[in-house]
């Protein structure tokens, strides 16, 4: 007989993992299966603007809302010139990024895009590529450089949008020079695979997500337990539940994804919320 407690660190194990056998996941590169939806768009190009910024917003789902935004920026002087080429989040969007959690990744095509990526949400963006050159000797002004990782055609941007109870993982197919950002294609994936404990009756719903300050909760089951998870199984609150609605103050939380485990009646229900 498995004990109740056995079976809460069972459910969270499981909600901290998300990774639902193989439907959550993507391979990079391609365009073919039932769930998986290819936008050949084809090259857009955006340009150098001189002193200013140019931009690329796209709506990957079909909600009707911008998701994702590409910027291309260029700043003159007299000694020295600079570009940056960022990709922006404009919903619940985060991006494979390296160890530093500022560079995007870029992913061989071929590779597996799934939960084990190194995921980040940065309302500033993604770095795909920097260039500053100076015509200013050391020590009267900084050396010139090149950062970022996306520097040559063809490389693949992994990103993925998480729901309540589905990811949708994708890929953008990017050209990315000091003379040029162009995206050549993208594709998304998804498979509807809820979250252990989640069920259609919607017991448990909260809101905004992302959250910033407040985060409010609705439950149809009451009283209950409610402990919210970071990824990792430390549980950051614990509260009781006894109203239809409460809200909750995670405006000291770390941001990033968590997981809200509401027990109530000897039923686990999860669902998971990002903290900006």
């Amino acid at each position: 007989m498995i004990t109740r407690i056995s079976q809460i660190l069972l459910f969270v194990l499981v909600i901290a993992a998300w990774k639902p056998c193989s439907a959550q996941e993507f391979i990079v590169g391609d365009t073919l299966g039932t769930s998986i939806t290819f936008s050949d768009i084809p090259d857009t190009s955006l340009p150098l603007i001189f002193q200013s910024t140019s931009e690329y917003k796209i709506d990957i789902d079909n909600d009707q809302k911008f998701d994702i935004k590409f910027t291309r920026a260029h700043i003159s002087g007299q000694i020295s010139w600079h570009i940056w080429h960022f990709v922006h989040p404009l919903d619940s969007i985060q991006f494979a990024c390296d160890t530093s959690d500022f560079n995007a990744e870029t992913l061989a095509r071929g590779s597996i895009i799934d939960n084990s990526l190194n995921w980040k949400y940065n309302s500033a963006g993604a770095r795909l590529f920097e260039q500053f050159n100076s015509t200013a000797p050391p020590p009267w002004g900084p050396p010139s450089y090149k950062k970022g990782l996306f520097r040559k055609d063809s490389l693949y941007l992994g990103f993925r949008k998480l729901y309540e109870g589905d990811t949708l993982y994708g890929w953008f197919c990017l050209e990315c020079t000091s003379s040029s950002l162009v995206i050549r294609s993208f594709a998304t994936n998804r498979n509807y695979s809820s979250i252990p404990g989640d069920h259609p009756e919607h017991e448990l719903k909260i809101f905004p997500n992302p959250a910033n300050n407040i985060l409010y909760i609705e439950s149809t089951i009451k009283p209950g337990v409610i402990r919210i998870y970071s990824p990792d199984g430390t549980i950051h609150l614990q509260k009781q539940i006894d109203p239809a609605t409460d809200r909750i103050d995670v405006s000291k939380f770390p941001s990033g994804i968590y997981f809200i485990v509401l027990e109530s009646k000897g039923r686990l229900t999860g669902k998971s919320f990002i903290k900006l």
